[in-house]
């Protein structure tokens, strides 16, 4: 197996280092840590598509666990899903320090992302629910308790919805978008080429909105509030937070689709 340095593995990075200076705990903690597990990786595999497939493998191991935390406790479903996410920045590393960035693997690393990433929070509440928890205060006095056991499911279900529905705004508009303008050509050379920030990094809302979907990000608050026994609260936060994303999108690729497609006849009536 080819041998890689440390170095070539950091220095194969800053295709993304602009990037990912726009999430603090990834850039500073996960990247950094990634390096060192992608160095004996490598030892073993140069392929990232093997890698993304056994970081997903285990990533659907946590879904099992979190889903029966009622046998196991949260830990281990949460220790679970960390080492996914450590093993998802693994096979980026890889991709690139092996020049093997491609088109093809750019979608299979969302595809699977995208599965564990946000459905981890059903199962979180899926395992809360079976665990039976008590809810004290709030919880007891604005629901009857059989109701206030469900309370965990249904959260958990909730943020999956408002997911969904969030990317189906922003990829409806996409789709008509692409069928007004058309699709610039994009091939695997591009895929090397450094990734810049957002336009809209210099604007605080916009970095605390992509940080809060941030799953490095996500996963040290679920560790704080697991170890101080208010799991519950972690399901209440998000389930805002996608609530009120899910209200944004729809307004937002609204707005956008009217002042940019809305002279297209494929907007015509019927």
């Amino acid at each position: 197996m080819s041998a890689y340095t440390l170095k070539e593995i950091r220095d194969s990075y800053k295709q993304k280092k602009n990037w990912e200076r726009q999430f603090p705990i990834n850039s500073h903690i996960v990247r950094p840590f990634s390096f060192i597990v992608t160095y004996w990786v490598l030892k073993i595999t140069t392929n990232p598509a093997k890698i993304a497939s056994f970081g997903f493998l285990i990533g659907l191991l946590g879904f099992l666990f979190l889903s029966c935390s009622a046998i196991f406790s949260l830990w281990p479903g949460i220790i679970l899903i960390i080492l996914y996410s450590i093993s998802d920045a693994v096979d980026g590393n890889v991709a690139r320090a092996t020049k093997s960035v491609t088109l093809f693997g750019k979608y299979l690393d969302g595809l699977l992302g995208d599965i564990i990433d946000g459905n981890y929070f059903f199962f979180l509440g899926l395992g809360l629910y079976f665990s039976e928890p008590s809810f004290d205060g709030l919880f007891i006095s604005l629901l009857q308790k059989d109701y206030a056991l469900a309370l965990p499911l249904f959260l958990g279900a909730w943020i999956i919805i408002c997911r969904l529905w969030a990317l189906n705004f922003k990829s409806r508009y996409d789709t008509y978008r692409i069928r007004k303008e058309g699709m610039k050509p994009f091939n695997d050379a591009q895929m090397q080429e450094v990734i810049g920030k957002s336009t809209f990094s210099d604007r605080w809302y916009y970095l605390l909105f992509i940080n809060i979907e941030c799953l490095n990000n996500q996963l040290l608050l679920l560790v704080i509030l697991t170890a101080l026994n208010l799991t519950l609260w972690f399901l209440l936060l998000f389930a805002l937070l996608y609530t009120i994303k899910v209200v944004f999108f729809f307004f937002y690729f609204f707005i956008l689709t009217k002042s940019s497609l809305s002279d297209s006849l494929l907007f015509s009536p019927k």
